[in-house]
């Protein structure tokens, strides 16, 4: 298993880049229907380290609704609809990725290192 681990955000002086404008523009996006792994990916990994790096202490709605739609996901898997239909097997597999990925950035501490 590997994990990547996002680096330490450097100021907007050093880098150029302005945090907010980042952090509105993956918030925005999660706002699509769309939910595939180039999209909730980069946001699950950039979300936590953008909103300390702007000074945000709390999620932001489209974190806590996504945080939300996953546990109730993972507690009906058997029972739900697939994202995609018409590609079960397919969408079954994006959606095991997306909440794997989502447990692992915000569990860091349970990942076995060993």
């Amino acid at each position: 298993m590997w994990f990547v681990k996002a680096k330490k955000l450097r100021t907007s002086q050093e880098t150029g880049w302005d945090k907010v404008a980042a952090a509105k523009y993956l918030d925005d996006r999660m706002d699509t229907s769309c939910v595939s792994c180039h999209t909730v990916i980069p946001y699950v990994m950039a979300s936590p380290e953008l909103r300390k790096a702007t000074g945000v202490s709390q999620q932001t709605p489209q974190e806590a609704r996504l945080l939300n739609e996953t546990l109730r996901r993972v507690d009906t898997y058997g029972s739900h609809e697939p994202f995609y239909k018409g590609k079960e097997e397919q969408s079954r597999g994006t959606e095991a990725v997306l909440n794997l990925s989502f447990w692992l950035v915000k569990n860091p501490q349970k990942i076995d290192r060993h």
